[in-house]
């Protein structure tokens, strides 16, 4: 009996061992599962943000406002250089191309006009 007493108490003490080993694995595998999913949550690029606030939107008129109203700016910057060049109007290199452009028109109109002027001079100089 004092055998089997013997027995039970190592066995008590091993069970309490393995019991308090795997706590401590299973506290350390929880800390490093928690670890990862900050990490994984720190990279929150702009896709991200705009696929929540997409998700928000659909549960709220206002942010869904909003969302619009954000899409609508987003447009009128990516639009900005055309339209700031539509309000100025004509500047001085659209007048100065303006004017080469009509000189070089001209010039292929004479030169359409005038063939054998052409011929005449090519004939000359060779």
């Amino acid at each position: 009996m004092a055998k089997l007493k013997a027995e039970l108490d190592s066995l008590a003490t091993d069970h309490a061992t393995a019991e308090t080993e795997r706590a401590a694995t299973l506290s350390e595998k929880i800390a490093e599962h928690v670890e990862e999913k900050k990490r994984a949550y720190t990279d929150i690029g702009l896709l991200d943000r705009w696929e929540a606030l997409g998700t928000v939107a659909g549960q709220s008129g206002m942010v869904n406002f909003a969302h619009w109203l954000l899409r609508i700016i987003f447009v009128l910057l990516d639009c900005m250089p055309i339209i700031s060049k539509m309000l100025n109007g004509k500047t001085e290199y659209d007048r100065l191309l303006t004017q080469e452009l009509r000189a070089s028109s001209a010039c292929h109109e004479a030169e359409l006009h005038h063939p054998a002027d052409d011929r005449q001079v090519r004939d000359q100089a060779a």
